[in-house]
């Protein structure tokens, strides 16, 4: 055997790697890059993507069947921004209510305008029969999503938390349809009375707009050829609605929203 076959220790030097069309060449030591993921490979991940630096979000799960809560609590249990709250004693810490039932129905309804009253939880909810009509006190109960359970998956929902969470809404198409003409017919009984879109009649208006302007009970009653008593019928009605202390809180509450 050559000297040049051999290590400094005396042992055979190792036979160069032959390639596949029978030359000889050195191995290759280092591996090839990894290319780039695949389309649809992350596609699990983008509701925890979103939630990346998100502070945490403390959600309440419910469901009509057992079942079902225990698979919604399970996947949104691996989310690292969501805490779970259980039992009526945290009820008032609730950020998100989870909401999966099969039909919307009155009873439904009344359980959510009591379940967190007062407190500023939003709820998505997931259902298979929901009735257009009600689209309006979906609103009012706090209601920012509505997924139809046929199409709903556990990465849909968590992204609907997350959406929530920030203030985002999702409702169907044709929901939100049925909604704005809700709103609509609402905008007309309210003017058919007096009232415009921020809840003031017109006689409110004046009224308030004679206190900026420095008058007093006496003056106003005078001017709008009212009573004194009508005036503070009316300025007590204007307060108890617009939930300010006194009359200079309720001039400054009209103008900031541009009814005076």
């Amino acid at each position: 055997m050559n000297d040049s076959a051999l290590h400094p220790d005396g042992l055979p030097k190792p036979a160069r790697a032959q390639r596949r069309d029978g030359s000889k060449g050195r191995r290759d030591v280092a591996e090839k890059p990894a290319g780039p993921p695949q389309p649809g490979a992350l596609k699990d991940l983008d509701p925890w993507r979103e939630a990346l630096g998100a502070p945490r979000i403390r959600v309440a799960v419910e469901a009509s069947d057992p079942i079902t809560a225990s698979g919604l609590s399970t996947h949104l249990s691996r989310h690292p921004n969501i805490d779970f709250v259980s039992g009526a004693d945290d009820a008032a810490t609730v950020e998100v209510h989870v909401l999966c039932v099969d039909r919307v129905d009155a009873e439904v309804i009344r359980q959510m305008r009591t379940r967190f009253a007062g407190a500023d939880t939003r709820t998505v909810l997931v259902t298979r029969d929901l009735r257009h009509e009600d689209a309006l006190s979906l609103v009012e109960c706090g209601v920012v999503a509505v997924l139809p359970r046929h199409h709903a998956t556990p990465e849909q929902v968590a992204r609907m938390v997350l959406g929530a969470r920030s203030g985002r809404g999702a409702f169907p198409s044709d929901l939100v349809g049925s909604l704005l003409e809700q709103v609509a017919e609402l905008h007309k009984l309210a003017l058919s009375v007096g009232l415009t879109p921020s809840g003031l009649a017109k006689r409110e208006r004046d009224v308030l707009r004679l206190v900026a302007d420095g008058y007093n009970t006496a003056e106003i009653a005078e001017r709008l050829s009212y009573s004194e008593r009508t005036v503070k019928n009316i300025l007590y009605d204007v307060l108890s609605r617009l939930k300010v202390r006194n009359r200079s809180h309720a001039v400054a509450a009209a103008i900031r929203a541009g009814v005076i």
